[in-house]
């Protein structure tokens, strides 16, 4: 894309006479030199194209929100010129009433306008300055002197009350393109600091901050916090505490709090908001340049109330003390009213942002910095109370906002107990009566307290996580976390770090949260490790009917977290016990199995199983008598079966149910029988008449 830019050359000929003598040398040389300055001004284009700072969201360069963007539609409109009704300023002073004042970037001057009915004072209460001005966007004034920021000269401008131009304010030492670039509004802080938007080059998308000697503090917002893109205008609300910034990129207006740090949208998809005025009812007013065109009135919340556009193509905006509204355009200002009516043009010039100025006191207020402070403590709101000029005695009046707290002492002592955002306003009065004031900004917050959370337990190489669900709360954010293990050089930084242990035992551990006031809470926590809870149900057991036995292991329970709780119960039956080693009477031959369920202190389970074989013993009597020997008995893999003499027959063996689970023909003397993957219980070997009882432990 190529950019261009026609210049009219009207060269002014032996300006110090009214005659104008020429010769044929003349002529030659200023041929010349028309050549040379011809050959320069084909190179600017290039130039300014090369400065151009690129806006995603405008491709068409040709676009009135292209030239709008970069600061390029600064030429004389063409409309009928309003005269001005009084210029009777002495020195330029600025009357009780204050004076609207509104910078024309077609003519590179600044005119002034009558506070209560908006009619046109003075074309050029600052003069037209082609030097030092370009694209003239916003003015502010200091107490002494104007700011004025310019969007293609890439600087803000110092004047003084005569209009006379006194130097470059910020940045420092002059343009530098990686401070400002494409610059907008600016906005006086209450501590003095200037805030400038900031649209294009490597700092683009930011609100830049420099002190009252114009040295650059860094970025106020960070570039595209909250996804900035374009930024506008800056506008502080008190009773919010925050700031609200137009940006024509991102499309809205973006809501930070008082330190800069982004909250949410104000407002979405207004395409190209530029100026906005707070009113006293808390309502916002903002100018919008393209797109749906016209002024749009939100509430407080960022509600949409009001939507006037009778006049489009707008840039500032004011409210008259009557309720009608000033509107500035590239034709110049306009006055209308909530009707949606146009009441006239006020003003012709290529108008940018509205700003109504009031005269300083003639004496200079200042208070201590701002500053935090804990809730339920008392602090001194005079301290460092400085008067710059006035006649001595002097009278105080304290207010606060949203109070119907006063003091009239210099420096009275305040105590918060409540937390938020307390704005106090001192109006001192001088012995000729004359009046200065300053405010003082205190914000309470709560008590810093530390939450290490519950103690834990954990088993033996599981990780687990240190610290409560939020780990600090009250204090300054940010918070710094540091975290120790008794007798032990472990230490982490993270508000919650991540441990695990290979051996058992009890850890303590202690934390220390710092906030940003230096302020510090600590909590400690200790965490038990623990090996695998084990349940031991005991040994398998053969027994004889009416016999009594013992269950369970010796201990039945251990690791897990002490004490335990036992559960006994037998499969098919309704018996329980709660005992660890419960003793057990069982009347029935057969096979039994035990289940054990033990539950530790913090709810960890463990199982065990053991089989208890109740044998026959008056079948065992008899069998005895036949001299089957069977062995092992009880058995695990095998059984070897030793007949009295030759067998010659089928082996049968049933379980206790009366089941066939073998059956074989033997002949022979001996017999094996592998029983490896037989369930555990009760057998009976059935041999022709012969009949064994036998048993399978596991």
């Amino acid at each position: 894309m190529f950019s261009f830019v026609f210049l009219k050359f009207n060269p002014v000929i032996n300006s110090y006479t009214h005659t104008n003598y020429f010769t044929n040398q003349n002529l030659i040389t200023m041929k010349k030199h028309y050549k040379k300055l011809w050959l320069y001004l084909a190179l600017i284009p290039g130039i300014l194209m090369a400065q151009l700072p690129e806006d995603p969201s405008i491709l068409n360069r040709n676009s009135a929100e292209y030239i709008e963007a970069h600061g390029l539609g600064s030429e004389k409109p063409v409309t009928d010129n309003v005269i001005a009704t009084t210029r009777d300023f002495l020195n330029k002073e600025i009357p009780a009433e204050g004076i609207i004042l509104i910078p024309n970037s077609a003519t590179n001057s600044v005119m002034a306008l009558d506070p209560e009915t908006g009619e046109l004072i003075d074309a050029a209460f600052i003069p037209a300055d082609d030097v030092n001005l370009s694209t003239p966007i916003e003015i502010l004034f200091n107490g002494s002197t104007y700011f004025i920021s310019d969007q293609l000269k890439k600087l803000v401008q110092e004047y003084d009350m005569d209009g006379i131009f006194l130097g470059t304010f910020a940045p420092e030492g002059g343009e530098n393109t990686s401070i400002l670039n494409n610059i907008r509004g600016i906005h006086l802080r209450e501590n003095g600091n200037l805030l400038v938007t900031v649209a294009g080059a490597t700092n683009a998308h930011s609100v830049a901050e420099f002190n009252g000697e114009g040295e650059y503090l860094g970025n106020f917002i960070a570039n595209e916090a909250g996804g900035l893109n374009g930024p506008w205008d800056i506008l502080y609300r008190p009773d919010f505490n925050d700031y609200l910034v137009s940006a024509n990129g991102s499309s809205g207006i973006h809501r930070y709090d008082h330190e800069g740090e982004f909250i949410e949208m104000f407002v979405s998809g207004l395409a190209f908001p530029e100026q906005m005025q707070l009113l006293a009812n808390g309502n916002i007013l903002v100018a919008n340049f393209s797109g749906a065109q016209g002024l749009f009135e939100y509430d407080s919340q960022g509600n949409q109330v009001g939507y006037y556009n009778v006049v489009t193509g707008l840039r500032g905006v004011h409210e008259l003390p009557d309720g009608n509204i000033l509107v500035t355009n590239s034709a110049g200002v306009h006055k209308i009213n909530r009707q949606n009516q146009n009441l006239g043009l006020m003003a012709s010039g290529n108008a940018r942002f509205i700003t109504l100025v009031k005269p300083m006191s003639s004496f200079i207020v200042n208070l201590r910095d701002d500053f935090n402070i804990l809730i339920n403590e008392t602090a001194s709101l005079g301290e460092d109370l400085e008067i710059v000029g006035g006649e001595e005695p002097f009278t105080y009046l304290w207010t606060l906002q949203n109070s119907d707290w006063t003091s009239t002492e210099e420096n009275p002592s305040y105590t918060f107990d409540e937390e938020g955002t307390f704005v106090f306003t001192l109006l001192v009065t001088d012995n000729e009566e004359e009046t200065g004031s300053a405010q003082l900004t205190v914000f309470v917050y709560p008590e810093l307290t530390a939450d290490a959370g519950d103690d834990m337990y954990a088993q033996t190489g599981h990780m687990v996580t240190l610290g409560g669900e939020t780990v600090a709360q009250g204090g300054m954010p940010p918070h710094n976390y540091h975290w120790t293990l008794d007798d032990s050089d472990w230490s982490s930084d993270d508000s919650n770090p991540e441990v695990s242990f290979e051996n058992k035992g009890s850890y303590h551990f202690t934390l220390l949260v710092t906030d940003s006031e230096g302020n510090t809470a600590g909590d400690d926590i200790t965490l038990i490790v623990f090996d695998e809870l084990q349940a031991d149900a005991g040994d398998d057991q053969t027994v004889l009917p009416n016999n009594e036995f013992t269950l369970g292991g010796d201990p039945s329970a251990s690791e897990g977290i002490e004490p335990y709780t036992y559960n006994w119960t037998l499969a098919g039956s309704d018996w329980t016990s709660n005992e660890p080693n419960p003793t057990v009477v069982l009347q029935v031959p057969g096979g039994y199995q035990f289940t054990l369920q033990v539950t530790d202190a913090i709810d960890n389970t463990a199982f065990a199983q053991v089989n208890i074989s109740v044998l026959d013993d008056t079948s065992v009597d008899e069998l005895a008598s036949e001299k089957i020997k069977l062995f092992p008995n009880p058995a695990s893999d095998y059984i070897r079966i030793e007949f009295p003499e030759n067998f010659s027959g089928n082996i049968i063996i049933v379980d206790i149910s009366g089941r066939e689970v073998f059956k074989e023909k033997s002949t022979g003397k001996y017999f094996e029988i592998q029983t490896g993957n037989w369930p555990a219980g009760t057998y009976i070997l059935k041999a022709g008449e012969l009949e064994h009882k036998f048993i399978i432990q596991r």
